[in-house]
């Protein structure tokens, strides 16, 4: 259970309890956008990425005004390791990417006044993706893609990706908060990618699928509905090798069910990015994020989230 402070008799334990688990019925289920762009880049086949990055999340959450749960903040600290591979399917370029995180994660809010604090740690649900390409992206070796970039200085991709997210993360069903999902999500992705110059222009349309939960606080069970969403980007790349975006995004759904009964909580965000990277050498980029979301229905979270990541790639 989280933390009281100044909490003594049984009775208020017990409403705190019940209280806490109608807001999770609520808040439990954030959804936002990733929006970070380049996920329909053009890459040479027959290489590997590592990424490591780091990731801080600062997030208010607005629960149901008669709950009585008033600043509610929480603040998560992700450290993550990622894999890519890109390879040739069904003729064009294609990848297979692997991410998996560690989180450290504390809840602050005051109930009727009085201050209370949750904190877990643990990993992250993986993430896996596959994306391949409908249009464009010819399967290039590094040498035939460099060649390739430079002839052609206008080129349009348009391609099809599949997000899964896996229940491995750290999740207790005694608890109201969790890491971990404790469920599957499936994310398919449609992608578009115009390159003009030094100019390139994305957008991903993508809905996410939620399996049921049923271990969800104490053997009750969860359910939602899928959630839409649509993000864009405008890039500029320099020939010393850096590069910046610029990007937004609106998604909508994600309504939850409760043992069969629907709660009023359809979620409507919309955000903005900016992001920053730098080719440090021939192999090695880094690259640094910041994100901020803001929800448009009375329940749901605003967000502020700051990346930095370092790839290299052999």
């Amino acid at each position: 259970m989280l933390v009281l402070k100044n909490w003594s008799t049984i009775w208020q334990n017990l409403i705190f309890t019940f209280v806490i688990f109608v807001a999770i019925t609520f808040g439990k289920v954030a959804l936002s956008q990733d929006l970070e762009p380049r996920k329909w880049a053009h890459l040479p086949v027959d290489l590997n990425y590592f990424v490591t990055g780091y990731r801080y999340s600062d997030d208010d959450i607005f629960f149901d005004p008669v709950l009585r749960i008033e600043n509610a903040v929480a603040i998560k600290r992700t450290f993550a390791i990622g894999y890519i591979r890109t390879f040739e399917a069904f003729g064009k370029s294609s990848r297979f990417e692997i991410l998996q995180g560690y989180q450290k994660a504390r809840w602050d809010g005051l109930l009727n006044g009085a201050p209370a604090e949750r904190k877990r740690e643990g990993l992250t649900d993986t993430v896996l993706r596959f994306s391949t390409y409908l249009l464009g992206a010819s399967p290039l070796s590094a040498e035939k893609f460099a060649k390739f970039r430079v002839s052609k200085s206008i080129d349009t991709i348009v391609g099809l990706g599949l997000l899964l997210k896996l229940p491995t993360g750290q999740y207790d069903e005694t608890k109201l908060l969790n890491i971990g999902g404790n469920r599957f999500v499936v994310r398919p992705q449609l992608g578009f990618l115009h390159r003009n110059g030094p100019w390139s222009f994305e957008s991903t349309v993508q809905a996410a699928f939620f399996t049921e939960n049923d271990a969800f606080f104490n053997g009750n069970r969860l359910e939602q509905d899928p959630f839409y969403s649509i993000e864009g980007y405008a890039t500029y790349s320099w020939q010393n090798g850096m590069w910046a975006s610029v990007g937004a995004g609106y998604g909508e759904g994600g309504r939850t069910t409760i043992n069969g009964i629907k709660n009023n909580d359809l979620r409507r965000q919309d955000g903005w990015s900016a992001t920053v990277g730098y080719r440090l050498t021939q192999s090695t980029s880094i690259k640094t994020t910041f994100i901020q979301t803001r929800t448009r229905a009375e329940i749901g979270e605003d967000k502020r989230i700051l990346t930095i990541s370092l790839s290299t790639h052999w």
